[in-house]
C-alpha cells in the first residue's frame, strides 16, 4: 500500500508526474513481457486454438498433388541456322515470345481438351459437392439475375458454359508452371494434379501442341507472305515492261526526228552556224564600203572601196582637170573665160561622178538588204535547230533516268523472286528445333506442403493473432488496479485494497448467533480500512464520512454498510444515512431490517430525505446539524452517497465531511478518477480516501505492484 499523503482542505489539486523509476536493472523488461503474457495467457491460448480450429477443416480438406517437369532445349532450326547471312537476315529466338506462345490460349485448350479436364472436379469446381453456403449464394444469384436481367435459359446456358470454361482454364493455368533457366535457353515446363500419371502426362503433350501449333502456323505464314510476294512480282514485272515500252517509244521518236536525209542536229547547227558567220562579215564589209562611199562623196579626191573602174577614171580625170584648172589660176588669173570654161568642165565630171557613187551606193544597199534577209532565215533556222538539239539533250536525259529506274526495277524483282524461292524453300522447315533434355517422369511423391506443417502454421498464426490482440489490449488498458497508478493524485489517501468477494455472501453483514462480532466478507479488510481512516484523521474516526463511488457500476459491494456494521461491532455509535433512495439492492435491505432488530445494537438508520424534509431542503444546514448531533452524541455518521458523477452528490460531498472513494479493481478508469479528484479539489474537500474493491488476487499479482496484496500472494 502507498505512503498516506495528507492534504489539508482548500488547496488546489495538482496533476505531478508520476514519480520516475530509475532504470530497471537487467531482465526487468523480460519478467514485465513474462507477466502480460501470463496475465492474457487465457486470451492468447483460446484464439490460437480458435484460428487452429478454423483452420482444421480447410488443413484435412486439403489433397494431395503430385508434380512432373520437363526441360527442353529450344534453338533455331539447323537448316535456317546453316543458311543464315546468304540472304543478309539473322538467325534467333527470343525466349520470352517463346514461352508466350506456350502459354498461349490455343495450346492450352487444346491440351485441356486432349485430357478432358473439364470432366474432373480437381479442375471444375461446378463438379464439386457444393456447400450449404454454395447452395445459399447460387440460389441468392439466380434470384437477382431473374429480377434484374430476366431468365433468358439459352443466355444463361451458353453463359454458364463460358463460365466454366474460363474456370477450367484458370486452374490449368494456376496448376502449370513453365520458366526460363537463367540465361540459358532451356525451358521448364512443369504441372501439378492429384493425379501423377496426369502431371506426368501433360508437359510432354503442351510441348507436342505447341510444336504442332508453331508448325501449322509457319506454314500458314509462309504460304501467306509467298502468295505476296507473287502478287508483287507480278505488279512489278507489268511495270519492268511498261518502262521498256516508254523507252522503246522513246528512241523511235528521236530517229524520226534526224530528218529525211538523216543529218544530225549537231552537223547542221555547225553549218548553220557557219553560214550565218559569213553572212555577218559580208554585211560587215558592205557597211564598210558604204561608209567609204559616204567619205568618196563628201570629198572626191577620196576613193571608195572597191567602187567600179569607171568610177575611178571620172575620178582620175577629175583630179587631173582640177591640176589643169589650178595652173590656169596661176596662168590666166581667176578672170578668166577659160578658167570659167574649166570650172564647169570640173563641176560636170565632179556631179558625174557623185551620180556614179550614189548608183554605187545604191547596188550596195540592195545586197546589203537581201544579205539581211538570209541572214534572219539563217537565224530562224539556227534557234529551231539549237531548240531541237535542247530538246533532244532533254530527251537523253530523261531516257537515261528511264534505263536507270529501268535497271533498278529489275533488281528489286530479281531480288523478290529469290525471296519467293527462298520462302518456298524454308515452307519445308520448322521454325525451331525442341530438345527434350529431361522427360516428365510420374512422381512417386506428393509435394506442397503437409498437414502438420499446415497445423502447425496455423498455430503460429494464432499465437502472433493472439500476442496482437493482448498487446492492443495491454496498450488500451486504462483501469485502475492499485494505488500505485494515482501516485500523481496526492488528494487521494489510500485506505485499503479489498479482494473479490463472492455474490452469494457480498450483502451478508453480521451473524445474529453472535451480534457483537462483524462477520462480513473480508471483515479483516475493513478493518483495516477503519484503522487506515483513523491513522489519516489523527488516532480517530471522521465525525462524518461520506462514501461514494465515480460510477454506480464502481460500487460493487456495499462499504458504506459493512463499515457501518463494524463500526457497531467495535461498540461505537453509528448513524448510517441513506442518501441513495431506492438504489439499494433488496437483499441488503431484507439484512437492513432482520438486523435493526438485533438486541443491544446502537446502530441507526436515517433517510437524508427525511432531514431534508425537517430543514426544509437545506442540505448545507442538514449535514451540519448532522456533523454537530454526531460530536455532541460522540457518534459517528455514514453517509451511503449515490455516485459522485451523479446529479446532487457534489452538494453532499462537499457539506459531508470527509469522503471515501470506491474504485472497482480493473474497471474504473483512471481519467474518471483524476476528473473525481480534480471536482473534490475545486469544492474544496477536507479529505479524501481512495479504496479498491473487487480485486482478483490472482490476476493483481500479475502486474507487478508492491503493495499487501501482491505481496502476499507471492508470499504465499
Amino acid at each position: 500500500m502507498n505512503t498516506t499523503h495528507r492534504r489539508h482542505g482548500g488547496s488546489a489539486l495538482r496533476f505531478d508526474p508520476p514519480p520516475s523509476e530509475e532504470a530497471s536493472v537487467d531482465g526487468a523488461a523480460w519478467s514485465s513481457l513474462a507477466r502480460v503474457l501470463r496475465r492474457r495467457a487465457l486470451l492468447i491460448s483460446g484464439v490460437t486454438m480458435l484460428l487452429i480450429l478454423m483452420a482444421l477443416p480447410l488443413i484435412m480438406s486439403t489433397t494431395k498433388t503430385y508434380y512432373a517437369q520437363t526441360r527442353i532445349l529450344v534453338s533455331p532450326a539447323p537448316a535456317l541456322t546453316l543458311t543464315a547471312g546468304l540472304d543478309g537476315r539473322e538467325v534467333g529466338i527470343e525466349m520470352q515470345d517463346e514461352i508466350e506462345r506456350l502459354l498461349s490460349k490455343d495450346v492450352t485448350s487444346q491440351v485441356i481438351a486432349r485430357f478432358d479436364l473439364a470432366s474432373l472436379p480437381e479442375f471444375n469446381e461446378e463438379l464439386k459437392e457444393p456447400t450449404e453456403l454454395d447452395l445459399l449464394l447460387e440460389d441468392l444469384r439466380t434470384t437477382l439475375r431473374a429480377a434484374f436481367l430476366g431468365s433468358d435459359e439459352t443466355e444463361d446456358a451458353t453463359a454458364s458454359e463460358e463460365f466454366v470454361k474460363d474456370n477450367v482454364a484458370m486452374a490449368f493455368d494456376k496448376a502449370l508452371t513453365v520458366s526460363r533457366q537463367g540465361i540459358l535457353d532451356v525451358i521448364t515446363v512443369g504441372f501439378s494434379a492429384a493425379d501423377p500419371e496426369l502431371a506426368a502426362a501433360v508437359p510432354p503433350a503442351l510441348v507436342e501442341t505447341y510444336l504442332a501449333l508453331r508448325e501449322a502456323r509457319w506454314q500458314r505464314e509462309v504460304g501467306d507472305a509467298a502468295d505476296w510476294l507473287d502478287t508483287r512480282i507480278s505488279v512489278d514485272r507489268d511495270r519492268v515492261s511498261q518502262m521498256r515500252s516508254r523507252i522503246e517509244e522513246t528512241l523511235d521518236a528521236e530517229d524520226k526526228a534526224k530528218g529525211a536525209d538523216g543529218e544530225l542536229p549537231e552537223l547542221r547547227l555547225s553549218t548553220l552556224a557557219a553560214r550565218h558567220t559569213d553572212l555577218r562579215q559580208a554585211r560587215e564589209e558592205i557597211a564598210t564600203i558604204r561608209l567609204s562611199i559616204e567619205a568618196a562623196l563628201a570629198d572626191p579626191n577620196m576613193t571608195a572601196l572597191s567602187e567600179p573602174e569607171h568610177l575611178a577614171s571620172l575620178r582620175s580625170e577629175w583630179i587631173t582637170e582640177q591640176r589643169d584648172l589650178n595652173r590656169m589660176m596661176l596662168t590666166f588669173g581667176k578672170n578668166s573665160e577659160a578658167l570659167r570654161r574649166k570650172e564647169q568642165e570640173i563641176s560636170a565630171l565632179g556631179e558625174e561622178l557623185a551620180a556614179g557613187l550614189m548608183a554605187y551606193d545604191r547596188s550596195v544597199a540592195l545586197q546589203d538588204t537581201a544579205l539581211e534577209a538570209r541572214e534572219t532565215e539563217l537565224a530562224r533556222d539556227l534557234a529551231e535547230t539549237r531548240n531541237l538539239l535542247a530538246a533532244r539533250h532533254l530527251q537523253e536525259d530523261r531516257i537515261d533516268r528511264q534505263l536507270d529506274d529501268l535497271r533498278e526495277s529489275e533488281r528489286s524483282l530479281a531480288t523478290l523472286e529469290y525471296k519467293r524461292q527462298l520462302i518456298l524453300a524454308q515452307a519445308r522447315l520448322t521454325p525451331v528445333s525442341l530438345e527434350v533434355l529431361s522427360p516428365a517422369r510420374i512422381p512417386h511423391n506428393p509435394t506442397g506442403p503437409r498437414r502438420k506443417l499446415l497445423l502447425i502454421g496455423a498455430a503460429f498464426a494464432g499465437l502472433l493473432l493472439g500476442l496482437t490482440l493482448a498487446a492492443l489490449l495491454e496498450l488500451r488498458d486504462n483501469s485502475t488496479r492499485s494505488h500505485e497508478q494515482l501516485a500523481h493524485l496526492p488528494s487521494l489517501v489510500p485506505v485499503g485494497l479489498w479482494p473479490r468477494v463472492r455474490s452469494a455472501t457480498r450483502w451478508k453483514a453480521w451473524d445474529r448467533a453472535k451480534p457483537d462480532i462483524f462477520n462480513a466478507p473480508a471483515s479483516e479488510n475493513v478493518r483495516e480500512a477503519l484503522l487506515m481512516l483513523r491513522s489519516a484523521n489523527g488516532g480517530r474516526m471522521p465525525g462524518v464520512l461520506t462514501v461514494s463511488a465515480p460510477r454506480a457500476r464502481d460500487m460493487t459491494v456495499p462499504v458504506a454498510e459493512w463499515i457501518a456494521r463494524e463500526l457497531d461491532a467495535q461498540g461505537e455509535t453509528v448513524l448510517l444515512v441513506n442518501a441513495r433512495g431506492r438504489t439499494k439492492p433488496a437483499a441488503a435491505e431484507r439484512t437492513a431490517s432482520r438486523d435493526d432488530s438485533a438486541p443491544g445494537s446502537p446502530l441507526r438508520r436515517l433517510q437524508l430525505r427525511d432531514l431534508l424534509d425537517r430543514a426544509n431542503g437545506d442540505i448545507e444546514l442538514t449535514l451540519t446539524a448532522l456533523a454537530e448531533q454526531c460530536a455532541a452524541d460522540k457518534a459517528v455518521a455514514i453517509i451511503d452517497a449515490p455516485p459522485l458523477l451523479a446529479a446532487g452528490t457534489l452538494e453532499i460531498a462537499r457539506y459531508g465531511g470527509d469522503i471515501l472513494l470506491v474504485l472497482r479493481w480493473g474497471q474504473t478508469p483512471r481519467t474518471v478518477v483524476e476528473l473525481c479528484a480534480g471536482l473534490l479539489a475545486k469544492i474544496s474537500v477536507h479529505q479524501a480516501f481512495s479504496l479498491i474493491v473487487d480485486a482478483q488476487p490472482r490476476r493483481h499479482r500479475l502486474y507487478g505492484f508492491t503493495d499487501r496484496l501482491s505481496m502476499s500472494e507471492s508470499a504465499g
